[in-house]
């Protein structure tokens, strides 16, 4: 049944339906269920329904049950943010970034993380950490289309065609 349900908030999240998406995750969560990936999902839908305070809840209380994700820090970084506390917000980036080397992981792979939750919530920070990914990896097409993305939301679009056109050239198969 659990899986059944991350399926439709699958379909859910596809279609911007944040709601739908919360109340078709909340039962695994509740249960407290070990597949990762639904708490940051429940988290993000959190923040887009501007319920602040329960996605800070819900992040404490997943690291109360040792359960460990290096998107979760990106989206505590997010709330720290929104609080003002840069301080924290650096730190739990760092977290990111350490707990995706200690996975085998590179640390661009957090800044990855990072730039694509700010980019979901709309937080200027993802230009920053698009470009940190860049500056890791530069030959990375992935990491060119996240600051082309992470530009336009900014709304610089020369820059970001100039990103979106350095991917391609470095994978021209992804076209």
């Amino acid at each position: 049944m659990t899986s059944e349900l991350v399926n439709l908030a699958e379909l859910r999240i596809i279609n911007k339906d944040y709601q739908g998406t919360l109340d078709a995750v909340m039962p695994s969560v509740h249960a407290r269920w070990g597949y990762a990936p639904v708490y940051p999902l429940a988290v993000l839908c959190m923040i887009k329904l501007r319920r602040l305070i329960e996605a800070r809840e819900l992040l404490r209380d997943t690291w109360a049950t040792a359960c460990e994700f290096p998107s979760s820090y990106g989206l505590r970084a997010y709330l720290y943010r929104l609080r003002g506390h840069a301080d924290s917000a650096a730190w739990s980036e760092q977290q990111c970034e350490l707990l995706c080397l200690q996975r085998g992981r590179t640390i661009g792979s957090g800044l990855e993380l990072m730039a694509e939750v700010y980019l979901e919530v709309g937080d200027s920070a993802a230009l920053s950490a698009a470009r940190r990914a860049v500056a890791e990896n530069p030959e990375y097409s992935t990491y060119r289309i996240l600051l082309g993305r992470a530009l336009l939301q900014a709304g610089r679009e020369d820059e970001a065609g100039k990103e979106f056109a350095t991917s391609l050239r470095l994978n021209p198969d992804a076209a």
